[in-house]
């Protein structure tokens, strides 16, 4: 792995768990055993190093997501609830410091960002959808696109949801049923009837 990859995995940890103001490029280095001028010879500034970073990480989950959903392997209903399962986790929360940042910092970038993964989700989402529809797993009265904006509704409400301990509801107890929920209402009754009891057993193999 080149330097600079190497720093900019580094980085996205601390600006995933910090946002962008509070993650020090001191620390990053420290973390990595080099210094901090090792970062800005490969990095202009940290607004360079966080730009770049998240393209790649942004690009980096959209590949994985598309790598799970067009793994021939599983069964086509298992691609699609652990396809929206991951989408689900790599979306993580808006309100955490890493997207409140985003917003901040570059309103354009970060509006370019989250359009880009709304675009590549869609795309991913809709080839599922055509492809359980061609097999006869899914209504075919229903037009593609509404369904995936559907899926895309619900990634963007877990979006927003932060758990709490002092309710018994879990962000991931609320799309696990929401995700039950609709696939019912979609699937004809040959795809009701391979619907996999998995969607929870899905959401824990894509745990971090």
């Amino acid at each position: 792995m080149e330097m600079s990859e190497r720093i900019m995995e580094q980085a996205m940890a601390h600006f995933l768990r910090f946002g962008f103001a509070k993650t020090r490029v001191e620390e990053i280095a420290a973390d990595m055993g080099i210094s901090k001028k090792t970062i800005y010879n490969h990095f202009k500034d940290k607004e360079t190093l966080f730009d770049l970073t998240v393209a790649a990480y942004v690009r980096q989950n959209v590949e994985e997501v598309a790598k799970v959903a067009a793994d021939a392997s599983l069964d086509l209903m298992k691609r699609l609830e652990t396809t929206l399962s991951l989408a689900m986790r790599k979306v993580g929360g808006k309100e955490s410091p890493f997207f409140l940042d985003l917003k901040r910092r570059n309103a354009a970038f970060g509006t370019s960002t989250m359009a880009y993964l709304q675009a590549a989700s869609f795309d991913i989402i809709s080839r599922l959808v055509e492809e359980a529809k061609a097999a006869a797993l899914m209504r075919t009265d229903l037009p593609t696109m509404n369904i995936a904006f559907v899926f895309l509704n619900i990634l963007a409400g877990m979006a927003s949801w932060e758990d709490d301990p002092a309710r018994t509801l879990t962000r991931q107890r609320i799309f696990r049923d929401s995700l039950q929920t609709v696939l019912e209402g979609l699937l004809t009754a040959e795809g009701r009837g391979r619907l996999s009891d998995s969607i929870e057993t899905g959401l824990k193999e894509v745990e971090p």
